[in-house]
């Protein structure tokens, strides 16, 4: 099962169906990788032949994962939605945005604005919680046995 990854699937629509936003990551490294590649200084030059090999892959590799995801949202619509409401996996969201420059400020400054403010709402819930009037001790009036 090493080399057959999909083998442990029920069905191999089940592929689509487990494909969440997070996988675009690769995509953000691998375009990285290929834009750095020809500015490392002094073999910079050489190493663009390769780097443009990488962003090929990596245009492809992005082709691969929006149809999955698109397929997903058409083939599994009702669970794709709960990405919505789950905590973590919604923080990759913002990853579809990233490949496209012109929106990734957006996704980031969206992630950041939503993290404050789920903290403040955090924060006042935790500061206007009641102290509870149970000591550890077992005294319910706020007194501590001897020892």
């Amino acid at each position: 099962t090493g080399l057959k990854p999909l083998s442990r699937l029920d069905h191999p629509r089940e592929m689509i169906r487990q494909f969440t936003p997070n996988w675009f990551g690769a995509t953000m490294g691998t375009g990285i990788l290929a834009l750095a590649l020809p500015q490392v200084p002094g073999i910079g030059a050489s190493l663009k032949p390769v780097g443009e090999v990488l962003w090929l892959f990596n245009i492809g590799l992005f082709s691969l994962f929006t149809a999955l995801y698109t397929a997903r949202w058409i083939l599994f619509g009702h669970e794709a939605r709960r990405i919505f409401g789950h905590n973590t996996v919604s923080m990759f969201i913002g990853e579809l945005a990233f490949d496209n420059a012109g929106l990734q400020e957006e996704a980031k400054v969206g992630i950041l604005l939503a993290s404050l403010i789920a903290a403040l709402i955090g924060s006042l819930i935790l500061f206007r919680a009641r102290r509870p009037s149970v000591v550890f001790s077992g005294a319910t009036d706020g007194s501590s046995p001897g020892v």
